[in-house]
């Protein structure tokens, strides 16, 4: 099984959105995805920014999770990361915050997160 039919049986991509984008060029998603756990090493600074009250750091972090995530149709971490952001969008935008939301999303994502990555790194 490919790591695309792997991420794909999981529910953890659409592959269908991500090779349209990439002129189905199948060999050319696969070395993209391969680089997606390092994308995803920024995520370990999510809670510490958070939890030293920097929601301006924590926003960029999801935001940019955000972008990885939806550019390579990982779905479930696009709208999670999506999610997080609108929870924190008030710390650029002067507007109010919903740390503890976000908080609570990205540890609930988490665990599929963890299961994105040790898939990709088994199969690279």
């Amino acid at each position: 099984m490919s790591l695309i039919d792997e991420l794909e049986g999981m529910g953890a991509i659409n592959s269908k959105d991500a090779l349209a984008r990439l002129m189905n060029k199948t060999a050319l998603y696969e070395k993209v995805l391969k680089k997606l756990p390092k994308e995803l090493k920024r995520a370990d600074e999510f809670l510490p920014s958070l939890a030293s009250g920097d929601e301006n750091k924590a926003f960029e972090i999801a935001h940019t999770l955000k972008g990885v995530a939806g550019n390579l149709s990982v779905t479930p971490l696009y709208k999670t990361y999506s999610d997080i952001s609108d929870k924190l969008r008030g710390a650029v935008s002067g507007g109010d915050t919903d740390p503890e939301g976000a908080k609570k999303l990205f540890e609930d994502i988490l665990p599929l997160q963890e299961e994105i990555i040790s898939c990709i790194e088994k199969n690279s």
